[in-house]
């Protein structure tokens, strides 16, 4: 059985073996294209662009980033970042899935 929930430009799947993003490379360019970051300083004009047919490229080179040090004292990858910003939802309380257990020092109210 497989279990997806969709995003705006992204999906994620999870089997019994894996969990798996995917990310079709025209929503990849159409996000980076459409960043609130990428702007000039007039706010209207795009910073950059991916070039006409280099889709494939601009995908390998993200592909290959996020698996890139993002922080050169700990080690850190951008995808390691992502999956901590959720996993401290949990280690602080703000959610708190049934699937995890706690120590003592937390009590989850819906065991």
């Amino acid at each position: 059985m497989v279990t997806t929930f969709r995003g705006t430009w992204f999906t994620t799947k999870i089997d019994n073996e894996k969990l798996s993003i995917e990310i079709p490379v025209k929503e990849l360019k159409t996000y980076f294209e459409n960043s609130t970051n990428n702007v000039l300083d007039d706010d209207e004009t795009p910073f950059a662009e991916v070039k006409s047919g280099e889709n494939i490229k601009f995908a390998e080179f993200i592909g290959e980033h996020l698996l890139r040090e993002s922080d050169q004292e700990d080690g850190t990858t951008h995808i390691d970042r992502a999956f901590d910003s959720v996993f401290e939802l949990i280690f602080e309380g703000f959610e708190n899935p049934n699937c995890v257990s706690y120590n003592e020092y937390f009590e989850n109210d819906e065991e």
